[in-house]
């Protein structure tokens, strides 16, 4: 009896945290930043997690199938960095390969046979942070059915469109009144870009002999960055959808450089990447990523089965996740655990950053 009063406590308070997410991505759409283009792409995948998980939650269907097959799909593209190597590596060249067809159309053959055109176009913050490339984002597009570069535009508006009406009948769901948003302030962050082909010799890449990898580690550190220099300039350090979306980052960015450790374990690695320095690195951050945890950031119920992921001794409405990662963490508290974390991601982000050189004054601003 105590233990099913306990577990619709738990209930109670993982719909707070679907209502707030769910508030905050709406006022995303009302101020306007899923218009802007990089910020709007790169943020799709998140925003079909949610619609995902959320429907999961109240076991309930609020948009037609199709529409939730590509919500689906959209929402699986999150976890695109931490795939099987061969898989990612398979799709990140599809997409390559799409755009070098669609960019080579646009010029005469005497220019494509010197490659005299761009393919590949990467995003920075105005510090020369990659926070985002367009092969990252042609990829997302793949998953979600958005291939025909004619129609494009239109489908990714529609894409938008589609989210947003899963968002708005999920705040039904919820009880919530379709005015009630979480106050984001406006922010003017600055964006620029570097233009390249993927083809040819270009300072860009250390390594360009290995396209695949080039690839991969881009998307990691543009994914990486994104979190950390645009949506934490936008979100305030207690906001539950910021740090939900920053764990799954960091997550996803570790498992993707466990999975480029075992690829190369078993192949001829570059000469350039150190598996035991690797292998290394990707142990400090064991300790930081529970399974229980992970399940209740890609998902939202802190139930399964009969067990609860909070421990009852935990549990404090007054805490972020309400006592989840002190329940997953040996007593750690949130107040140190985003801290490590944070800390960690910065020495994958080191790491990464060294196979990248970025000239400055080569970004051009939008």
């Amino acid at each position: 009896m105590e233990n099913d009063k306990y577990q619709k406590k738990l209930i109670k308070s993982a719909k707070t945290i679907v209502e707030n997410d769910g508030k905050i991505i709406s006022s995303l759409y009302e101020n306007g930043e899923t218009h802007n283009g990089v910020f709007a792409l790169m943020i799709l995948p998140r925003i079909a997690l949610f619609c995902r998980e959320a429907q999961e939650f109240y076991k309930k269907t609020v948009v037609e199938s199709d529409v939730d097959k590509q919500i689906i799909d959209l929402r699986n593209s999150v976890k695109v960095i931490c795939n099987r190597y061969n898989r990612m590596e398979k799709e990140f060249l599809i997409a390559d390969q799409q755009q070098d067809e669609e960019f080579r159309k646009q010029v005469s053959d005497s220019e494509k046979s010197k490659n005299n055109y761009f393919n590949l176009g990467v995003y920075f913050d105005e510090k020369a942070h990659i926070i985002g490339d367009t092969n990252l984002v042609q990829t997302y597009l793949n998953e979600a059915g958005i291939s025909d570069e004619n129609n494009r535009r239109k489908k990714c508006f529609q894409c938008g469109e589609k989210l947003g009406k899963s968002v708005r009948r999920i705040q039904m769901l919820s009880g919530v009144h379709s005015k009630s948003k979480k106050r984001i302030p406006k922010t003017n962050y600055k964006i620029g870009y570097i233009d390249m082909n993927s083809n040819t010799e270009d300072s860009f890449f250390r390594i360009m002999e290995n396209k695949g990898l080039n690839l991969l580690l881009l998307h990691m550190l543009g994914i990486l960055g994104f979190d950390k220099y645009i949506n934490q300039d936008i979100f305030d350090s207690h906001n539950t959808w910021r740090l939900r979306n920053e764990y799954i980052t960091a997550h996803n960015v570790w498992q993707g450089m466990n999975t480029i450790k075992n690829h190369f374990e078993m192949h001829n690695p570059p000469s350039e990447l150190d598996i035991g320095s690797l292998e290394k690195l990707i142990g400090k951050g064991r300790f930081l990523f529970s399974l229980n945890f992970r399940n209740c950031m890609f998902h939202y119920s802190f139930i399964e089965g009969e067990n609860a992921y909070i421990k009852q001794e935990n549990y404090r409405p007054d805490t972020v996740f309400y006592g989840l990662i002190e329940s997953c963490f040996d007593g750690k508290s949130s107040e140190e655990y985003f801290p490590n974390l944070r800390e960690y991601m910065a020495e994958i982000e080191k790491y990464i950053s060294v196979w990248f050189n970025v000239d400055y004054n080569r970004i051009k601003w939008e």
